[in-house]
């Protein structure tokens, strides 16, 4: 099965990339039932490819978008996000977020700026919020402010697509199950296509205190779109 989707990239999603407006506002997307995407997530510290996922769209309305997640080797799980693509369950880690993400606030001008706070719970044993297993956390706080930047060419599997880059940077409270937490900065980089009604690269990377509160470098990972199967 996996095969199969991955080999389906070019049938689905070069063929044809519109070009957008660079003045003009991006309007939400209208997303369907059916609506799939995959996506294949790097830690760019290793260079290594950490996993492959695919999501598909099972409920939408006027305010959220419910999809069920498939990654190899595990069973199907669910993930939620507001009618805007921002994340209340996650995808890849089944954090909870509350209130939500917030990175995405259309329509989406380049220009605009805004901020976003919100906090993830893990829901994974040991206190996991991202890839990488963090021992004994048990959520994380975050205070972004985003920019929207500029309209860039990018390449991923799935092809090259004309993308809104998104730019968030602020700061983080990771609390501690057992112990301190710690301060830290959180910046998140997203490459929204509308063509693809969602992004087609989305990056994130930290960093936390280590030996005597100075902050050093500690996630950095990126989801690159392999499939698109709109409805």
């Amino acid at each position: 099965m996996r095969t199969l989707l991955l080999g389906a990239v070019f049938a689905a999603a070069s063929p044809v990339h519109c070009l957008a407006q660079a003045d003009a506002p991006v309007a939400r997307p209208e997303v369907k039932v059916g609506d799939r995407w995959a996506y294949r997530r790097m830690d760019y510290w290793t260079n290594r490819n950490v996993g492959t996922y695919d999501l598909r769209v099972t409920f939408v309305n006027e305010k959220s978008i419910l999809a069920v997640v498939a990654d190899l080797g595990r069973s199907e799980t669910d993930a939620s996000y507001t009618a805007e693509w921002n994340a209340t369950v996650s995808a890849w880690d089944q954090a909870v977020i509350a209130p939500d993400t917030g990175l995405l606030r259309f329509p989406l001008r380049v220009g605009d700026s805004y901020t976003a706070s919100f906090r993830m719970e893990s829901t994974r044993k040991g206190g996991e919020t991202n890839a990488r297993a963090i021992q004994g956390v048990s959520s994380t706080d975050f205070d972004y402010k985003v920019k929207v930047v500029r309209w860039e060419e990018i390449s991923v599997p799935a092809g090259r697509f004309r993308a809104l880059r998104i730019e968030a940077e602020g700061n983080l409270r990771r609390a501690q199950a057992t112990g301190p937490g710690g301060n830290g900065f959180a910046r998140t980089v997203i490459w929204y296509a509308p063509e693809v009604k969602r992004w087609v690269k989305y990056l994130y990377e930290d960093s936390l205190p280590r030996f005597a509160g100075v902050l050093a470098p500690n996630e950095r990972m990126v989801e690159e779109l392999v499939l698109f199967q709109p409805q």
